[in-house]
């Protein structure tokens, strides 16, 4: 399955309820992590702060892996689209420092963009600019300069009317960096480095394609198609675009505790970090890594991760660290063996026909069925043979709570297609 679907967008696997939890937030996340890394599901770096509490700070490594998996509390991760963090802090500075307004088109900065006057930096930040997530070819791209990656963005149609929609869009980001780079006097890395990362502290972050050596970086590895962990391709660290950082959980922690200081960004000027849930809320992931960043200071909670191991839970592990601080109801993974059933083949065939992925409409699957098995194919034609374990939920790897799930659609009378891959839930809609 990891071989077919792009990481995208933050499954549960099963789990078990909890019975007899021990008594402090502490040992019941300790438990929680020790667990997953049991399992392999997790490797890596986490902390939660309560109400001014530190409830956990640990290092969790998979047992019985390469030492080049192991990780260190100090050491380096890439940490994604946990940048962005950076990114959005920096255009709330130049806004605060007069250099540009988030009303601002983008022809203001770069002229001949494409519907530059229709897209504010606003849109921008909001993702709502209506240009994909993801640059055409991007597979082929490497170290690729932040001016060439922005003339790739302008060979990009929009999907919808900026400001019309909201759908994710790594793109934009990259139109970002360029009006960053262009806003201010020192350019976009001098400005991040010197503004941003220096006031906070963050002597162990920065951009990894800048930099020549990293101290105890943390190399990132996945599950081959026969499910061993194994390092990801280098073509999978190396990216090319702006923004791919590498941090430290130190750092991340720096970087929380000032946000609303006030001591580089005014406190209210922050708030437009804030999310619709009163959060500043950013996960990353890509081959051999994952992140996720957490504040909420009206409930005074933090939760940070960094890993260099793909092969976790996300959504689950970020849904469920909150229940337990809050001492609300919450489940211990456990193994998973999926068993197959058997299905007819008048069912399978409800399932046929070509589905789009949501968040990237450039990814297009078919379903079908051949020999009285149900094939996933992608969009380079490779093929996977799933089994049923249930009439709508289907398996290639009886170990894994990953698959495809089958939902109802009362609206086309059909049935819609939901990847589940890497930790990640991923809706698609047919293709009529």
């Amino acid at each position: 399955m990891k071989r077919l679907v792009l990481c995208l967008a933050l499954l549960g696997t099963p789990w078990t309820l909890h019975a007899q939890a021990p008594a402090s937030p502490h040992a019941r996340l300790d438990e929680y992590f020790q667990t997953l890394a049991t399992l392999q599901q997790f490797n890596g770096n986490v902390l939660v702060l309560s109400q001014g509490q530190k409830l956990l700070r640990g290092t969790y490594n998979i047992p019985a892996q390469s030492d080049s998996l192991r990780v260190g509390p100090g050491s380096c991760f890439i940490i994604a689209s946990v940048s962005k963090l950076f990114i959005k802090y920096a255009v709330l500075l130049l806004a605060q420092q007069g250099r540009l307004s988030l009303q601002d088109p983008v022809s203001r900065f770069i002229p001949d963009f494409p519907r530059g006057r229709d897209i504010t930096v606003a849109h921008l930040l909001g993702h709502q600019s209506g240009l994909p997530r993801e640059l055409q070819g991007r597979e082929q791209l490497e170290q690729v300069s932040l001016a060439r990656t922005v003339e790739l963005a302008k060979q990009e149609q929009l999907l919808f009317e900026p400001g019309t929609r909201t759908q994710y869009s790594n793109v934009g980001f990259f139109v970002l960096h360029r009006l960053v780079d262009l806003a201010s006097p020192k350019g976009y890395a001098a400005f991040v480095q010197h503004d941003i990362l220096r006031p906070f502290g963050m002597k162990h972050t920065g951009e990894y394609n800048a930099a020549r050596r990293i101290p105890r970086f943390a190399y990132g590895f996945d599950t081959d198609a026969h499910h061993r962990i194994r390092p990801v391709d280098a073509i999978n660290i190396n990216r090319f675009e702006t923004g791919n950082y590498y941090s430290t959980l130190d750092d991340l922690e720096r970087f929380a505790a000032g946000l609303f200081s006030g001591k580089v960004l005014r406190a209210d000027a922050a708030q437009h970090l804030l999310n619709a849930d009163g959060a500043v809320m950013q996960a990353g992931g890509r081959p051999g890594y994952r992140a996720y960043f957490y504040l909420h200071p009206a409930k005074q909670l933090t939760f940070l991760l960094v890993s260099n191991y793909s092969g976790m839970p996300v959504e689950k592990v970020i849904k469920d660290v909150p229940a337990i601080v809050a001492g609300e109801p919450y489940q211990l993974p456990v193994a998973v063996n999926r068993q197959a059933v058997a299905v007819p083949e008048a069912v399978l065939q409800r399932y046929t026909g070509r589905f789009q992925l949501e968040a990237d409409p450039a990814q297009v699957f078919e379903i079908r069925v051949e020999a009285g098995q149900l094939l996933l194919i992608d969009k380079a034609g490779d093929k996977a043979v799933f089994h049923p374990d249930s009439e709508t939920t289907f398996f290639d790897d009886p170990q894994s709570a990953e698959g495809l799930r089958f939902e109802p659609d009362p609206a086309t009378h059909t049935y819609r297609l939901i990847l589940l891959s890497d930790g990640l839930t991923l809706p698609t809609k047919r293709q009529l």
